[in-house]
């Protein structure tokens, strides 16, 4: 299992990357219940504030994860998010992003991955995958932006997924 042990703030030219709150609970309603993460993540059931907090908490207890929100330094506000898990059926940790509609096809998830990355590969991390759907074709180019190759498609709990990896 891979551990960071500086799971810090983050930034960009563009994005501040902040580790994920409790005060964060609206805009994870918001972003959770978004069209692109219901149709490429799925629906977690989050569908009120307190179901938000509850998700936060679930999420700020694994020790296999790492989500930071991404706020937007001109707009001052949280846009999206960029995680790090390990994942029992994978070898590597994965990278994954979602980000609100009106701030897709901008280049932030690209900037906000990037990022990451960076500082993954200064934690120790050596190679790092990434999941999605098939069919999922915009995390797909961005991934490959990303300088991830495709590795495998599998199939996990009846859904097949592509695994992408990139070497750090």
């Amino acid at each position: 299992m891979t551990t960071l042990h500086h799971f810090i703030p983050l930034a960009s030219d563009r994005l501040d990357l902040v580790p994920l709150q409790l005060a964060d609970a609206r805009f994870i309603l918001e972003l959770l219940n978004s069209p692109g993460w219901l149709a490429f993540i799925g629906d977690r059931k989050v569908h009120t504030l307190s179901d938000a907090e509850a998700y936060v908490r679930r999420i700020q207890d694994l020790k296999t994860a790492w989500y930071w929100v991404a706020h937007s330094k001109t707009e001052q506000e949280a846009v999206g998010v960029v995680t790090v898990l390990q994942r029992d059926y994978l070898a590597h940790p994965d990278v994954g992003f979602a980000f609100l509609p009106q701030y897709q096809g901008k280049g932030l998830a690209l900037d906000a991955t990037l990022t990451v990355l960076h500082h993954v590969k200064a934690e120790g991390v050596s190679t790092i995958g990434a999941i999605t759907l098939p069919h999922n074709t915009a995390s797909l180019r961005l991934l490959e932006k990303a300088g991830f190759v495709k590795h495998r498609v599998f199939v996990h709990e009846a859904e097949e997924l592509v695994e992408l990896q990139k070497v750090l």
